[in-house]
């Protein structure tokens, strides 16, 4: 029995989720946790309601007391609300006309349409225990007046999902990290009132909290039940976490909004970034398995093993030359590798990375014959052609930026007058932008089909710190696009896998694996570093959708190699990154 009086129980591989829906009232999580399997009736459930509230009668007000979906303070709630709008300079509280629920024939996932008839705002929440039994929840806040009442815009400063979890959990472990050591785990007791960490980098970042793990205790790998949060969105992002004396506690994430940003017209709407909350009775590798699980069944998924893959830059950074990349090819052909990437330095005037970002077409001063003959090389040893792009950046110094600077994903005012806040010598290009985005696409679609190209190892290397768009904040509309363009070009070339890396490790979302088929996973090859920097990535990602790198260190060059070779077939997902030490002997 799934919908019981006011109750309302989902399920799926092992995952119980038990939510109280009172008449025209925000649902409310009671239980979340293992699937016991058994059916309730509804005094049963009323005594669990009972039995798991932080307080009790008469020490609560009158209104609900236990948190819900959406957390507000109209609820008793004195934490971080769970949604902030206005319309005009007035807040909009937001008190619901009408509540309506609705699960899927297989009682796996719940939709709540609430409506505000006086303030005409709707919120629609997609709640859904996927594969695994990962629970994952969206929201959606729609404009509902019309073109005729004159009313303001509504805005959007932000609109959180959140969920809550057992009352006995103590410790908080959220994430920092630098280049190149992403992905550091930081174990703290669970601080009392409302905690946000905030990313602002335009991606993931290195240092972004990237996800939330709640626990009675430090986590522990195998053992002890853990909360997980993770946001599936590679923008900028705001996590929280709510531990109020009167309340259980809460934990939750959302897109970190701009000024302004979100502002919807009669009749718009905004939907968040899907959240996803893994809950586990085993540790730390029970939570991961829910996510890994989640990943895997994505369609797009590929089920093969990961082609052993060599990437030239540290052979030869830009210092391209067709004779001797042909001869590492065929090196690396000889010593079993599967893939073999043209880095960074093929495209005009980069010959060191002061010019040519955004000029996507090949350089024929140091290419005479183009690129055609190295990738017809690779191809007839065996071994699948990668190239390098970094499609959301530009260089002042290119074609591109000096024909449309407008192009260029900052305030104008900025541009080019404050050359000395660039990163690495490159700016933002601005995806949004439609002829800049058919630019990117049409110029990466040219060589994809004239090259045969099988893979693009795509980065993303500068932080975005003035996303203005037509004179607004842009970040979130930027973010969609780079998805667009993954997606555009995926569609064009069925075959065309995508490697996401950004600066190493700073973009290995869940987002970005909706689009992308693995990322990297950093650029550090310390092997102590890296022991680590996989182990924690993996609390999200499965091991075969994150790019490794080793780097030989032997002074017996074929021996390394071959021994390289050999520890990778354990490690189908590793890459292989040739020294200038090793890269000197192909002379």
């Amino acid at each position: 029995m799934f919908d019981v009086g006011q109750h309302i129980v989902l399920r799926r591989d092992g995952v119980e989720v038990v939510l109280k829906s009172p008449d025209n009232e925000m649902p409310q999580i009671v239980r979340w946790g293992k699937d016991y399997g058994v059916s309730y009736n509804d005094e049963e459930l009323c005594a669990l309601d009972a039995m798991t509230l932080k307080d009790t009668p008469p020490n609560k007000p009158d209104s609900a007391w236990r948190p819900s979906l959406l957390p507000q303070g109209n609820e008793g709630w004195a934490g971080r609300p769970g949604i902030e709008i206005f319309r005009g300079s007035e807040a909009q509280f937001v008190h619901w006309s009408s509540v309506k629920t609705s699960v899927n024939s297989e009682h796996s996932s719940l939709t709540v349409t609430a409506y505000d008839s006086v303030r005409l705002v709707e919120v629609t929440m997609h709640i859904e225990l996927q594969a695994g039994g990962l629970l994952t929840v969206y929201h959606t806040v729609s404009n509902r007046a019309a073109e005729t009442d004159n009313r303001e815009p509504l805005t959007v400063n932000f609109l959180d999902v959140t969920v809550p979890v057992v009352k006995d959990v103590d410790t908080l472990t959220h994430f920092t990290g630098r280049w190149p050591l992403e992905k550091q785990p930081q174990s703290i007791p669970l601080p009392v009132g409302s905690t946000t960490y905030g990313c602002r980098k335009g991606k993931t970042g290195h240092e972004s909290s990237w996800m939330l793990i709640l626990s009675d205790g430090e986590p522990k790998a195998q053992t002890g039940t853990v909360y997980g949060c993770h946001l599936a969105w590679s923008g900028n992002q705001t996590y929280r976490v709510d531990a109020m004396p009167a309340h259980e506690p809460v934990m939750g994430a959302g897109e970190l909004l701009g000024p302004a940003e979100i502002q919807l017209a009669a009749g718009q709407s905004y939907e968040t970034p899907r959240v996803c909350f893994s809950w586990s009775d085993q540790g730390l590798d029970g939570m991961a398995a829910r996510f890994h699980q989640w990943l895997r069944d994505m369609p797009h998924r590929a089920t093969t093993l990961r082609p052993f893959t060599l990437n030239t830059w540290e052979a030869v950074y830009f210092n391209h030359d067709e004779e001797t990349l042909l001869k590492l090819a065929d090196r690396a052909a000889s010593v079993g590798v599967e893939r073999f990437v043209l880095d960074d330095g093929w495209f005009i005037a980069r010959r060191d990375d002061t010019k040519g970002l955004g000029d996507w077409q090949v350089d024929y001063g140091v290419w005479p014959r183009g690129l055609n003959n190295l990738a017809q090389h690779v191809h007839t040893l065996g071994m699948q052609f990668g190239l390098w792009f970094e499609p959301e950046m530009i260089c002042l110094d290119s074609n591109v930026a000096r024909a449309h600077p407008e192009w260029i994903l900052a305030d104008a005012d900025s541009v080019p007058c404050r050359e000395d806040l660039s990163y690495r010598n490159q700016y933002v290009l601005d995806l949004a932008h439609p002829e800049a985005f058919e630019y990117v696409r049409s110029q990466m679609a040219a060589l994809i089909q004239e090259l045969g190209i099988d893979y693009i190892k795509w980065d993303h290397n500068r932080e975005v710190t003035e996303p203005m768009h037509k004179g607004r904040y842009g970040l979130h509309e930027q973010t969609h696009a780079c998805y667009k363009l993954f997606d555009a070009l995926k569609q064009e070339f069925s075959g065309l896998e995508i490697e996401s890396c950004a600066s190493g490790g700073a973009r290995t979302d869940a987002g970005i694996m909706a689009h992308a088929d693995r990322v990297w996973g950093s650029d550090t090859n310390d092997p102590r570093d890296r022991i680590d920097i996989q182990r924690w990535t993996e609390l999200v990602l499965p091991p075969e959708l994150i790019g490794a790198h080793i780097r030989t260190i032997s002074s017996a060059y074929d021996v390394a190699l071959h021994r390289t070779q050999l520890s990778c077939c354990n490690f189908p997902y590793g890459m292989f990154w040739f020294g200038m030490e090793h890269f000197g002997m192909l002379r």
